[in-house]
C-alpha cells in the first residue's frame, strides 16, 4: 500500500469535516484546494494523516501510484 493524493470536490472555503475514526467524533475541518496525502481507505473513508479520517465521497482520487 502507498499513499496517495486526493483534493476536495468542492469550492476553497467550503468545509469537509473530518474525524477521529471511521464514523468517528468531529476533530475538524478542511476548507482547501491543495491536495492532501490518503495514507488508508477503509469503508468509504480515507485517513488524511494524524487519524483524521473523512468521507471519501467528498474528494477527487488525483494521484494513486
Amino acid at each position: 500500500w502507498r499513499p496517495f493524493k486526493a483534493i476536495s470536490k468542492f469550492p476553497e472555503g467550503y468545509e469537509v469535516s473530518y474525524c477521529d475514526g471511521i464514523d468517528g467524533a468531529y476533530k475538524g475541518s478542511i476548507n482547501s484546494k491543495e491536495p492532501l496525502t490518503v495514507f488508508f481507505r477503509k469503508e468509504g473513508w480515507i485517513d488524511i494523516g494524524g487519524n483524521r479520517w473523512t468521507p471519501e465521497k467528498h474528494f477527487d482520487i488525483v494521484d494513486i501510484r
